[in-house]
């Protein structure tokens, strides 16, 4: 299974929080960042739990990263 990374970014045209995948795709949509960093956690272990690897790239509200996290076995090779 590949590894997949997620983006939590900040979108001002609705002042709400987006949790994109590859392909830059929305996977869901937030009001507050919190519930956003939940839910991606969620999405990153279940992928783990199903033999993948994960990424949560977490940006503020000016876009810079903020956290980033790796969830599963190492991502090098």
């Amino acid at each position: 299974m590949e590894r997949i990374v997620y983006h939590l970014v900040h979108k001002d045209s609705d002042d709400r929080w987006h949790l994109t995948k590859p392909g830059n795709v929305d996977s869901a949509v937030f009001g507050d960042k919190d519930d956003g960093v939940m839910e991606a956690k969620l999405l990153c272990r279940a992928h783990v739990a199903h033999g993948g690897q994960a990424e949560l790239v977490i940006h503020g509200k000016d876009g810079a990263v903020e956290y980033e996290f790796i969830y599963g076995e190492s991502l090098s090779g």
